[in-house]
Protein backbone atom coordinates (compact mmCIF):
# COMPACT_ATOMS: atom_id res chain seq x y z
CA UNK A 1 0.00 0.00 0.00
CA UNK A 2 0.90 3.64 -0.81
CA UNK A 3 1.22 6.63 1.29
CA UNK A 4 -1.51 7.71 -0.57
CA UNK A 5 -3.43 4.49 -0.17
CA UNK A 6 -3.11 5.02 2.85
CA UNK A 7 -4.07 8.73 3.51
CA UNK A 8 -6.85 7.29 1.32
CA UNK A 9 -7.98 4.95 3.38
CA UNK A 10 -7.90 7.15 6.63
CA UNK A 11 -9.94 9.43 5.01
CA UNK A 12 -12.27 6.68 4.45
CA UNK A 13 -12.66 5.55 7.76
CA UNK A 14 -13.53 8.97 9.52
CA UNK A 15 -15.78 10.07 7.00
CA UNK A 16 -18.67 8.71 8.86
CA UNK A 17 -19.29 9.86 12.87
CA UNK A 18 -22.80 8.09 13.23
CA UNK A 19 -22.52 3.91 12.56
CA UNK A 20 -24.51 2.64 10.07
CA UNK A 21 -28.17 0.86 10.77
CA UNK A 22 -27.45 2.17 14.44
CA UNK A 23 -30.77 3.41 14.88
CA UNK A 24 -32.19 0.30 13.48
CA UNK A 25 -30.02 -1.83 15.20
CA UNK A 26 -30.62 0.04 19.03
CA UNK A 27 -34.62 -0.37 18.06
CA UNK A 28 -34.47 -4.34 16.97
CA UNK A 29 -32.58 -4.72 20.49
CA UNK A 30 -35.53 -2.72 22.66
CA UNK A 31 -38.28 -4.88 20.77
CA UNK A 32 -36.50 -8.36 21.47
CA UNK A 33 -35.82 -7.84 25.23
CA UNK A 34 -39.64 -7.13 25.47
CA UNK A 35 -40.58 -10.02 23.38
CA UNK A 36 -38.53 -11.89 24.98
CA UNK A 37 -39.83 -10.84 28.60
CA UNK A 38 -43.09 -11.57 27.73
CA UNK A 39 -43.35 -14.33 25.16
CA UNK A 40 -40.17 -16.58 26.12
CA UNK A 41 -40.52 -15.96 29.98
CA UNK A 42 -42.46 -19.36 30.45
CA UNK A 43 -40.15 -21.18 28.35
CA UNK A 44 -37.13 -20.05 29.95
CA UNK A 45 -38.79 -21.08 33.52
CA UNK A 46 -39.24 -24.48 31.99
CA UNK A 47 -36.25 -24.95 29.76
CA UNK A 48 -34.11 -23.91 33.36
CA UNK A 49 -36.37 -26.62 35.31
CA UNK A 50 -35.36 -29.71 32.46
CA UNK A 51 -31.56 -28.40 32.12
CA UNK A 52 -31.51 -28.64 36.05
CA UNK A 53 -33.24 -31.67 36.64
CA UNK A 54 -31.08 -33.69 33.84
CA UNK A 55 -28.17 -32.15 35.54
CA UNK A 56 -29.23 -33.69 39.17
CA UNK A 57 -30.16 -37.33 37.35
CA UNK A 58 -26.22 -37.07 35.76
CA UNK A 59 -24.80 -37.14 38.88
CA UNK A 60 -26.61 -40.08 40.20
CA UNK A 61 -26.83 -42.10 37.05
CA UNK A 62 -23.34 -43.62 35.29
CA UNK A 63 -22.49 -45.16 31.66
CA UNK A 64 -24.95 -44.30 28.64
CA UNK A 65 -27.67 -43.35 30.93
CA UNK A 66 -25.09 -40.32 32.04
CA UNK A 67 -24.18 -39.64 28.07
CA UNK A 68 -28.36 -39.28 27.21
CA UNK A 69 -29.16 -36.93 29.85
CA UNK A 70 -26.31 -34.69 28.86
CA UNK A 71 -27.36 -34.40 25.57
CA UNK A 72 -30.81 -34.20 26.39
CA UNK A 73 -29.85 -30.36 28.81
CA UNK A 74 -27.30 -29.51 25.76
CA UNK A 75 -30.68 -30.08 23.28
CA UNK A 76 -33.13 -27.93 25.80
CA UNK A 77 -30.89 -25.00 25.88
CA UNK A 78 -30.21 -24.85 22.31
CA UNK A 79 -33.67 -24.83 21.79
CA UNK A 80 -34.03 -21.90 23.99
CA UNK A 81 -31.24 -20.36 22.28
CA UNK A 82 -33.03 -20.94 19.17
CA UNK A 83 -36.48 -19.52 19.83
CA UNK A 84 -34.53 -16.32 21.76
CA UNK A 85 -32.83 -15.74 18.24
CA UNK A 86 -36.21 -16.08 16.23
CA UNK A 87 -38.56 -13.28 17.09
CA UNK A 88 -41.50 -12.55 14.86
CA UNK A 89 -41.15 -10.30 11.55
CA UNK A 90 -42.05 -7.39 13.00
CA UNK A 91 -38.81 -7.19 15.04
CA UNK A 92 -36.44 -8.88 12.90
CA UNK A 93 -37.19 -6.64 9.89
CA UNK A 94 -35.41 -4.05 11.83
CA UNK A 95 -32.55 -6.49 12.26
CA UNK A 96 -32.90 -7.12 8.76
CA UNK A 97 -32.61 -3.09 8.06
CA UNK A 98 -29.83 -2.60 9.71
CA UNK A 99 -28.26 -5.56 7.79
CA UNK A 100 -28.86 -3.91 4.48
CA UNK A 101 -27.67 -0.58 5.94
CA UNK A 102 -24.46 -1.61 7.30
CA UNK A 103 -23.75 -3.00 3.52
CA UNK A 104 -24.58 0.63 1.71
CA UNK A 105 -22.03 2.01 4.11
CA UNK A 106 -19.14 -0.83 3.15
CA UNK A 107 -20.22 -0.29 -0.47
CA UNK A 108 -19.38 3.38 -0.24
CA UNK A 109 -15.57 3.17 1.40
CA UNK A 110 -15.12 1.72 -2.32
CA UNK A 111 -15.39 5.30 -2.94
CA UNK A 112 -12.16 7.53 -2.82
CA UNK A 113 -11.78 9.34 0.39
CA UNK A 114 -10.58 12.50 -0.57
CA UNK A 115 -13.62 13.28 -2.69
CA UNK A 116 -16.68 11.53 -1.10
CA UNK A 117 -18.24 11.87 2.24
CA UNK A 118 -20.84 9.72 3.90
CA UNK A 119 -23.14 10.18 6.90
CA UNK A 120 -25.48 7.48 7.97
CA UNK A 121 -28.03 7.54 10.61
CA UNK A 122 -28.54 11.19 10.63
CA UNK A 123 -31.47 12.38 12.49
CA UNK A 124 -34.80 13.76 11.19
CA UNK A 125 -38.00 15.47 12.18
CA UNK A 126 -39.88 13.55 15.00
CA UNK A 127 -37.70 11.10 16.02
CA UNK A 128 -36.94 9.74 12.30
CA UNK A 129 -33.89 9.52 10.47
CA UNK A 130 -32.01 9.37 7.29
CA UNK A 131 -30.40 6.26 6.12
CA UNK A 132 -27.34 7.48 4.19
CA UNK A 133 -26.22 11.38 2.81
CA UNK A 134 -23.15 10.69 0.36
CA UNK A 135 -21.06 14.38 -0.81
CA UNK A 136 -19.09 14.26 -3.67
CA UNK A 137 -18.11 15.17 -7.09
CA UNK A 138 -21.45 14.53 -8.64
CA UNK A 139 -23.22 16.50 -5.69
CA UNK A 140 -25.12 15.17 -2.97
CA UNK A 141 -27.12 12.25 -2.59
CA UNK A 142 -29.92 10.70 -0.33
CA UNK A 143 -29.93 6.83 -0.08
CA UNK A 144 -31.83 4.60 1.62
CA UNK A 145 -31.23 1.17 2.20
CA UNK A 146 -34.29 -1.75 1.42
CA UNK A 147 -33.08 -5.04 2.66
CA UNK A 148 -36.00 -7.54 1.60
CA UNK A 149 -36.31 -11.19 0.79
CA UNK A 150 -37.74 -11.72 -2.88
CA UNK A 151 -36.56 -10.24 -6.44
CA UNK A 152 -36.90 -6.52 -7.03
CA UNK A 153 -37.98 -4.92 -10.11
CA UNK A 154 -39.60 -1.32 -11.23
CA UNK A 155 -42.84 -2.48 -12.77
CA UNK A 156 -46.13 0.39 -13.29
CA UNK A 157 -44.48 3.37 -11.33
CA UNK A 158 -43.79 1.29 -8.31
CA UNK A 159 -40.86 -1.34 -6.75
CA UNK A 160 -42.58 -4.49 -6.80
CA UNK A 161 -40.88 -7.43 -4.84
CA UNK A 162 -41.64 -11.19 -5.48
CA UNK A 163 -41.62 -14.39 -3.61
CA UNK A 164 -38.36 -16.28 -5.19
CA UNK A 165 -40.18 -19.10 -4.62
CA UNK A 166 -43.53 -18.01 -5.98
CA UNK A 167 -42.32 -15.13 -8.38
CA UNK A 168 -46.25 -15.43 -9.33
CA UNK A 169 -46.55 -13.74 -5.70
CA UNK A 170 -45.25 -10.62 -4.00
CA UNK A 171 -46.23 -7.30 -2.61
CA UNK A 172 -46.02 -3.80 -4.22
CA UNK A 173 -43.73 -0.55 -2.04
CA UNK A 174 -46.84 1.86 -2.61
CA UNK A 175 -45.53 5.40 -2.20
CA UNK A 176 -42.05 5.09 -1.88
CA UNK A 177 -41.31 7.95 -4.59
CA UNK A 178 -43.79 10.18 -2.58
CA UNK A 179 -41.79 9.17 0.73
CA UNK A 180 -38.32 10.12 -0.88
CA UNK A 181 -39.52 13.22 -2.29
CA UNK A 182 -40.82 14.22 1.30
CA UNK A 183 -38.08 13.49 2.67
CA UNK A 184 -35.73 15.20 0.21
CA UNK A 185 -37.67 18.58 0.89
CA UNK A 186 -37.14 18.18 4.54
CA UNK A 187 -33.67 17.51 4.29
CA UNK A 188 -33.33 20.21 1.58
CA UNK A 189 -35.48 22.61 4.20
CA UNK A 190 -32.81 22.38 6.72
CA UNK A 191 -29.32 22.21 5.12
CA UNK A 192 -30.74 25.67 3.15
CA UNK A 193 -31.82 27.25 6.50
CA UNK A 194 -28.90 26.21 8.13
CA UNK A 195 -26.34 27.03 5.66
CA UNK A 196 -27.67 29.29 3.42
CA UNK A 197 -26.71 27.45 0.25
CA UNK A 198 -28.84 26.36 -2.15
CA UNK A 199 -29.14 22.15 -3.05
CA UNK A 200 -29.96 19.92 -5.24
CA UNK A 201 -30.50 16.33 -3.74
CA UNK A 202 -30.43 13.03 -5.75
CA UNK A 203 -32.56 10.35 -4.53
CA UNK A 204 -31.17 7.02 -4.28
CA UNK A 205 -33.24 3.22 -3.19
CA UNK A 206 -30.18 1.03 -2.89
CA UNK A 207 -31.46 -2.59 -2.83
CA UNK A 208 -29.57 -5.42 -1.16
CA UNK A 209 -31.59 -8.07 -3.13
CA UNK A 210 -31.78 -9.54 -6.57
CA UNK A 211 -32.22 -6.70 -8.98
CA UNK A 212 -32.10 -8.15 -12.23
CA UNK A 213 -32.55 -4.12 -13.95
CA UNK A 214 -29.50 -3.41 -11.69
CA UNK A 215 -30.24 0.65 -12.31
CA UNK A 216 -33.56 2.48 -12.91
CA UNK A 217 -34.84 5.39 -12.65
CA UNK A 218 -38.54 5.80 -11.27
CA UNK A 219 -39.19 9.83 -12.10
CA UNK A 220 -36.39 11.49 -10.02
CA UNK A 221 -35.74 8.52 -7.77
CA UNK A 222 -33.24 5.75 -8.95
CA UNK A 223 -33.22 2.53 -7.84
CA UNK A 224 -29.86 0.54 -7.63
CA UNK A 225 -28.54 -2.60 -7.02
CA UNK A 226 -26.30 -2.19 -3.71
CA UNK A 227 -23.56 -3.82 -5.78
CA UNK A 228 -23.85 -1.65 -8.34
CA UNK A 229 -23.66 1.40 -6.01
CA UNK A 230 -19.98 2.72 -5.47
CA UNK A 231 -19.28 1.99 -9.43
CA UNK A 232 -22.37 4.21 -10.12
CA UNK A 233 -22.08 6.85 -8.08
CA UNK A 234 -18.52 6.92 -8.89
CA UNK A 235 -19.57 7.41 -12.99
CA UNK A 236 -22.44 9.96 -12.07
CA UNK A 237 -21.87 13.92 -14.30
CA UNK A 238 -22.04 16.46 -11.87
CA UNK A 239 -25.63 18.05 -12.35
CA UNK A 240 -25.10 21.51 -13.11
CA UNK A 241 -25.87 23.06 -10.54
CA UNK A 242 -23.62 25.22 -8.22
CA UNK A 243 -23.43 24.33 -4.89
CA UNK A 244 -20.94 24.71 -1.59
CA UNK A 245 -19.28 21.50 -0.76
CA UNK A 246 -17.42 22.77 2.10
CA UNK A 247 -20.29 24.18 3.86
CA UNK A 248 -23.02 21.30 3.21
CA UNK A 249 -20.10 19.09 4.77
CA UNK A 250 -19.56 21.25 7.49
CA UNK A 251 -23.30 21.16 8.47
CA UNK A 252 -23.52 17.37 7.92
CA UNK A 253 -20.51 16.74 9.95
CA UNK A 254 -22.28 18.22 12.90
CA UNK A 255 -25.29 16.97 12.71
CA UNK A 256 -23.91 13.37 12.51
CA UNK A 257 -22.37 14.14 15.85
CA UNK A 258 -25.28 15.36 17.62
CA UNK A 259 -26.74 12.62 19.87
CA UNK A 260 -28.72 9.52 17.95
CA UNK A 261 -32.50 9.82 18.46
CA UNK A 262 -35.23 8.02 19.80
CA UNK A 263 -35.14 4.65 17.30
CA UNK A 264 -38.53 4.77 15.10
CA UNK A 265 -39.12 4.57 11.26
CA UNK A 266 -36.56 5.45 9.07
CA UNK A 267 -37.70 8.84 7.45
CA UNK A 268 -38.22 7.25 4.34
CA UNK A 269 -39.35 3.46 5.49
Amino acid sequence: MTFADADTEMLATKRSVRTAGGSAGQRFKTLAKAWRRRALRPVFLACSGLVTGFAIAGTVVTGQAKFWLGALAGGTMALYMALRETPPWQIEKWRVGEEGERRTAKALRQLPGREWKAWHDLPGKNGTNVDHVVLGPAGLFLLDSKNYSGEASIEAGELRVRWLEDPEDGWVCHGMVSRMRAASAEFKERIEAATGVRVWVQLVVVLWMPFPQGVAPLSDVFFVQGELLADWLRKRSPHGRSFDPERISDFLQGKAATTAPAPQESLLS
